[in-house]
């Protein structure tokens, strides 16, 4: 068994899994890079799916990047919000990385600011052999940056236009980092938005039910709440989730709140 210091490749005490491409440990746990042949790749942290892309196992190389899987498909709740936002977003603000399966929305009226604090999930996106969306996006013409800390102080500290999107999608494992979720730091996203925009959170989650947290913050802001689960795997890719739409009442959540399994969240 061979460990090295956190944030460089560790073979053996973590074991490997059947298709295994890559395993890495940085200070913010272990990720790992499976092989799902024929037809996808995928990024795990501990047990939990990070991003899956297609990918080419002839030409081995990632494939349809303008097809964002898992849990940010285009016929799930993240899809909806982006459609339903009144004069569609032009500049998103997306905290927590994955394989970056959210610049498939980017093109090149669109700008996007990843927030990220792991040094190992922006190589992964960025520049690696696994995932295209990110480099796909930018041949696109996309403007798109990243910031790499602590999200909640670094979007507080980020200095432009608003922003008329902001994806909370920061997992760690199994778990949701707490100090991004509490009224302070919502308050803190609410000063970064644009008039009518919206906050979009994913809640999905094996242990911890966010629905009443999030309603509790929706309710102190005075915002509007609304939810979407999304149970549909019939589409090669998907898998399910749970999201929260919140933000100032307006034309965009209205928009939302008329499409099909979004309701409110009391």
């Amino acid at each position: 068994v061979v460990v090295l210091v956190a944030g460089v490749m560790v073979v053996g005490s973590f074991g490997p899994r059947p298709g295994q491409v890559f395993i890495e440990r940085s200070f913010y746990g272990t990720h790992r890079v499976i092989a799902l042949p024929p037809l996808f790749i995928e990024l795990t942290h501990g047990t939990t799916t990070h991003g899956r892309q297609f990918y080419d196992y002839v030409t081995q190389q990632p494939s349809r990047p303008e097809e964002p899987l898992t849990y940010y498909h285009r016929t799930g709740p993240l899809g909806d919000v982006i459609d339903a936002i009144e004069r569609r977003p032009r500049r998103f603000a997306l905290v927590g990385m994955g394989a970056a399966s959210t610049a498939a929305y980017l093109d090149a009226s669109t700008g996007g600011s990843y927030f990220e604090i792991d040094p190992t999930v922006i190589r992964l996106a960025n520049d690696s052999p696994y995932f295209s969306y990110l480099p796909a996006a930018r041949a696109r013409g996309a403007a798109v940056e990243i910031v790499q800390g602590d999200a909640r102080l670094t979007l507080a500290g980020h200095a432009g236009e608003p922003f008329d999107l902001i994806v909370l999608d920061a997992f760690s494992g199994d778990a949701i980092p707490v100090h991004l979720l509490t009224l302070e730091a919502m308050r803190g996203y609410a000063k970064k938005l644009a008039p009518d925009g919206v906050v979009a959170i994913h809640i999905s989650n094996r242990y911890l039910d966010l629905r009443p947290i999030v309603a509790r913050l929706g309710a102190e802001l005075g915002w509007a709440v609304l939810i979407r689960g999304d149970n549909d795997r019939s589409a090669p890719g998907k898998l399910p989730s749970l999201w929260v739409a919140m933000g100032p009442a307006g034309p965009s959540l209205e928009a939302l709140r008329a499409r099909e399994g979004w309701t409110d969240l009391a």
